[in-house]
């Protein structure tokens, strides 16, 4: 298979190879991993739908004004949550209570061709037509009947659902050299939404079917723990070996817990200061608030790459604080560079003074109008000779001279408390930790599925939800939670660490 696929894609031009995946944290991995392939032509499923109607159709979930519109009329029955992006994310929107668009969402998704909530599904689709507007799920109904491409890979076959199996099975049907469905039905956690490990097999008889010999993530210890774990499953798998990469790895148990942040923050600290990355895995997200909190706390900076649309994992994103107050400080330090042509065109650059200018108070720092003035200036260059205007007579020489704490002392009440954590960041480790990528991941098993850390932190806890369902369905529920937990433990390239249950609610690990 390895060898049929390097042919297809040197055969291929660049342009007419394309790969997707379920999940963005897939895609993510994808795109990181091939130099061949564009990046343009890398993405989830609904990313690759998404182009024929950018431009052409509003979008209703990432239109905030017509969700306003929608959420007034209808939101106290069945309130849609808005997205700030293309659906990148698109996991995201089975996420919340199963009511309205999500039981919507589902429906359409398992292709079941049920109507339910018969009142959520005409009031939604008569907005819809009235605005001229569509919803991801309808980009997947619509789907692109052929890519027009040679090569089509396609990740995380397992997790497809019904209706995303029949849009790539269209695609690759057409693909000119080569179809490719790559996927490990030990990893299918989408069930409930049709998802089923056995239609990305039934179709292939045994000789076209290839097996990874060896895992580019896995070292010895951790992939002997999670195939010890797997195995759990008995027949109710596809049964396959595969060797570890050639590292020795460790698996590793605390006696501590996700209520006792401090001892997970100091393990944390540890990893992150030998430069590695760390997660920090749940099976909830309610249960790693404690842990948030204390990340916050201290000053440590965490995210989430493959759930950008949460806030609560990545605050620095949330009004991009971070990125406004490095622009501040970029003008800061080239005010006073060496460098004069350098410093003269990051002193006029426009993007540098908006994006942080909104956050300080008028008060005696601009001169009637000079913030609005600053605020609105169209996008070429603005002459310092008319940014010196906007201030009051040696308010810009102040800032200039003190720095970020001029920008702390003078913001507005709103944004200094946006801007708490940030700045919490900047005084405990430095400007460089609000530059670089953080370290630290925090999310659920689902979230970072496709993702990757040297060092993965897995609690064992289970929702009451989860433990209810193993009560009223033990095969299924139990057989469920053992994939889900091989998810968590095979994010780990170097050190699985177990650590204690916080409740009476846990899978033993």
């Amino acid at each position: 298979m390895g060898v049929q696929l390097n042919e297809s894609l040197k055969r291929s031009a660049g342009e007419r190879i394309y790969a997707c995946s379920f999940t963005r944290a897939a895609a993510t991995e994808l795109a990181g991993r091939n130099n061949m392939i564009p990046e343009s032509n890398i993405g989830t499923i609904h990313s690759l739908c998404y182009r024929r109607y950018e431009g052409k159709k509003t979008i209703i979930e990432v239109d905030k004004e017509l969700l306003d519109e929608w959420n007034k009329r209808y939101g106290h029955t069945w309130p849609v949550m808005y997205r700030s992006s293309t659906p990148e994310e698109e996991e995201e929107q089975w996420s919340g209570d199963r009511t309205g668009l999500t039981t919507w969402n589902v429906e359409r998704a398992r292709m079941s061709g049920r109507k339910n909530p018969l009142d959520f599904v005409k009031a939604w689709e008569e907005f819809k037509e009235k605005n001229n507007a569509i919803d991801f799920t309808d980009m997947l109904l619509n789907a692109p009947d052929d890519l027009e491409c040679d090569v089509l890979l396609v990740d995380e076959a397992q997790d497809l659902t019904p209706l995303q199996f029949k849009i790539v099975r269209q695609w690759g049907g057409k693909a000119r050299d080569m179809f490719c469905l790559a996927g490990d039905d030990d990893q299918c956690i989408y069930e409930w939404m049709g998802a089923s490990p056995a239609d990305m097999l039934s179709e292939l008889p045994p000789e076209r079917k290839r097996y990874l010999k060896r895992s580019f993530r896995l070292p010895r210890k951790i992939h002997a723990y999670a195939d010890k774990w797997i195995k759990k499953l008995g027949p109710r798998r596809e049964p396959k070996d595969f060797e570890p990469r050639d590292e020795e790895g460790d698996v590793e148990s605390r006696a501590y817990s996700l209520q006792e942040p401090e001892n997970l923050i100091n393990e944390v600290k540890q990893v992150t200061a030998a430069g590695k990355t760390v997660m920090v895995l749940a099976s909830c997200a309610y249960m790693l608030a404690p842990m948030i909190e204390a990340m916050r706390k201290q000053g440590l900076a965490f995210h989430n790459p493959y759930r950008r649309i949460r806030t609560d994992w990545n605050p620095l994103q949330a009004g991009k604080t971070g990125r406004k107050i490095l622009a501040f400080d970029e003008l800061q330090k080239t005010y006073h560079s060496d460098d004069v042509a350098g410093a003269a065109k990051a002193i006029e650059s426009t993007e540098l003074w908006q994006k942080w200018v909104g956050m300080v108070q008028a008060k005696d720092i601009f001169v009637r109008g000079g913030k609005k003035f600053l605020t609105e200036w169209g996008p070429d260059t603005i002459p310092y000779h008319k940014v010196v205007k906007c201030f009051e007579q040696y308010a810009i020489q102040e800032m200039f001279r003190e720095g970020l704490p001029w920008l702390e002392k003078n913001l507005t009440g709103t944004t200094a408390k946006k801007t708490a954590y940030p700045f919490k960041i900047l005084k405990e480790h430095g400007i460089d930790a609000l530059r670089a990528v953080p370290k630290i991941i925090v999310g659920t098993i689902h979230s970072v599925k496709g993702g990757e850390a040297d060092v993965v932190i897995l609690a064992p806890d289970l929702s009451f939800a989860a433990a209810r369902q193993i009560d009223e369905s033990p095969r299924a529920g139990k057989d469920g939670l053992i994939r889900q937990f091989y998810v968590g433990m095979t994010r780990a390239r170097e050190t699985l660490v177990r650590i204690q249950p916080s409740s009476k609610h846990f899978v033993d690990l």
